[in-house]
């Protein structure tokens, strides 16, 4: 009996809190819902209005320091002047079902912008390539379109993360093979933070490692002792894959680069990303620049 009592009376007090918390949890999750359409909403106005727009990172030679590339970065600026972080509106476009859209409107852009460029070949051109992009029955055509409106001096890097090509390996592997034959070229994005075993690596059509930031981070001096960027650097070298390091911003983390040959380097240091109308410039004077220095050594 006595149990009993102490059952009921408890729940005239934790009855109407239980009934508080159950609601507070319903408002909260329907206001996530309401977000998540919402933003998706919003992602397909921002282009159909041009909201979008496709910033340049740099990617120079390590030992001259060369710009021979860059990274293609899409931004989402608003008509109401708030930008929204990539993070935030990829994760959106692939939880909603719209990346494949994302990505072709990234492919239009990319060839306005770059159409009227003048650059000396090879010059590498990195798209980034999400897994439900590299699925879907367009992937190939999307990416032949784009290469068939860039210049031959452009090389099209197509650029995957590890855990893309784990998902389905036999798809990924033909499509990029197919690729490769037609003039692309291949990189592992952020390699060391997925799951890609070796022996995927070494049957995956590859061109590029792409060394992620957290291990150049690690950098803390030219001479710093870096077991695992050794691993990674001498890895990919047994592999026959070309380097290129991620998020360098220090003078030091390209002494040890040049140091331990990775062949290209991506950050800060060298450059941030820019908009086209930015860039291209940039771009114009560095190599003008390097021709000057060229032309003074060579003059007796």
């Amino acid at each position: 009996l006595s149990l009993l009592h102490y059952i009921l009376r408890n729940l005239v007090f934790l009855g109407p809190l239980s009934l508080l918390l159950t609601l507070t949890m319903l408002y909260m999750w329907r206001r996530w819902v309401s977000r998540k359409f919402s933003l998706a909403d919003e992602i397909r106005k921002g282009m159909a209005a041009g909201e979008f727009r496709v910033h340049y990172q740099p990617v120079c030679d390590t030992a001259t320091g060369t710009c021979s590339g860059a990274e293609a970065l899409m931004r989402w600026h608003r008509s109401d002047g708030r930008s929204i972080a990539p993070v935030v509106f990829i994760r959106a476009a692939e939880e909603e079902g719209l990346i494949v859209s994302l990505t072709q409107h990234l492919f239009s852009l990319i060839e306005a912008d770059v159409r009227a460029w003048k650059v000396t070949a090879p010059f590498h051109l990195g798209v980034n390539i999400a897994s439900p992009h590299l699925m879907d029955r367009s992937f190939t055509a999307d990416v032949l379109r784009l290469r068939g409106t860039l210049d031959a001096a452009v090389r099209l890097v197509l650029e995957i993360t590890e855990r893309s090509l784990v998902e389905d390996t036999g798809t990924a592997s033909a499509k990029l093979h197919e690729l490769r034959q037609k003039g692309c070229q291949v990189a592992v994005d952020d390699f060391g933070t997925g799951y890609c075993s070796l022996s995927l690596l070494q049957s995956l059509p590859l061109d590029y490692l792409k060394i992620d930031k957290i291990f150049i981070d690690s950098l803390t001096s030219a001479e710093a002792d870096t077991p695992v960027l050794d691993t990674i650097v001498g890895l990919s070298r047994r592999l026959a894959l070309t380097t290129i390091a991620e998020g360098v911003t220090a003078s030091h983390q390209v002494d040890w680069l040049i140091k331990h040959q990775v062949s290209y380097v991506q950050g800060y240091y060298y450059g941030r990303p820019m908009p086209a109308a930015d860039f291209y410039p940039w771009y114009r004077e560095k190599c003008s620049s390097l021709m000057d220095e060229f032309v003074a050594v060579d003059q007796p």
